[in-house]
């Protein structure tokens, strides 16, 4: 039985109330998301504030630890998941990595199809409406971001004549400053000798993006480790 359909089958009974709210979320995710905590509860609640009967979410980049490291991968895709279980929906999960594909296409519900492909081959064969593109692929090293955030551009522009107004953008690894610098990027320039003072700013994968979408007309709702954009003010 996936993830999700635990959950789903132990909060039965909360399943007319907002996800947010729900005990699946909070017990079993929100504690554990540490800096990514109020940016999934701001986007799951802008999700819901739409009031479909049908959500379809993409993302770029799979929940590769599974539900085993949750505060540094985010279960991002587990987290999508159990969504459209409670309202319904979609969710397509696109990543290179073959054993990360298989691992969280055996962990998830049948509302889930991971697909092991290079993310702009793959977004280009996207036609359906999208209500949420999250982009988490290319790990992003902070003394040299310029890689990963080339390519969150690249995937973004794949994508963009498929967005409507109201399609909801976030962006992961893409902290606004020193202050949302998590614990594990610290521990990891300790380890080479450098410090914070070796990262300049801006950084992270919406180094790029971010200055994209806010001369594209895009309306920037929240910024922290993540920023979230949608297209029409909310």
């Amino acid at each position: 039985m996936s993830i999700a359909n635990m959950l789903r089958t132990k909060y039965r009974h909360c399943t007319n109330q907002r996800f947010t709210a729900t005990e699946g979320y909070r017990n079993n995710f929100y504690s554990k998301l540490g800096i990514r905590q109020n940016t999934f509860n701001t986007l799951l609640k802008l999700l819901e504030n739409q009031h479909k009967s049908f959500y379809n979410i993409i993302e770029t980049g799979t929940s590769r630890s599974g539900m085993e490291n949750i505060t540094g991968d985010g279960a991002s895709t587990y987290i999508f998941d159990t969504f459209v279980n409670y309202y319904d929906g979609s969710v397509t999960s696109i990543d290179i990595d073959s054993i990360a594909v298989l691992k969280v296409n055996s962990t998830t519900s049948e509302k889930t199809n991971v697909i092991c492909n290079d993310s702009l081959k793959e977004l280009k064969n996207i036609n359906s409406e999208i209500d949420c593109f999250y982009i988490d692929s290319y790990d992003v090293d902070m003394l040299n971001p310029l890689p990963a955030a080339e390519h969150a551009l690249k995937e973004f522009q794949a994508i963009e004549d498929k967005l409507n107004s109201k399609t909801i953008i976030m962006i992961d690894d893409t902290p606004n400053s020193e202050e949302y610098l998590p614990p594990w990027i610290e521990e990891s320039l300790n380890k080479l000798g450098k410090t914070k003072m070796d990262i300049k700013w801006p950084n992270g994968k919406g180094m790029l993006l971010v200055p994209y979408l806010e001369k594209n007309g895009y309306t920037k709702l929240s910024h922290a480790y993540q920023a979230i954009f949608v297209k029409e003010s909310i």
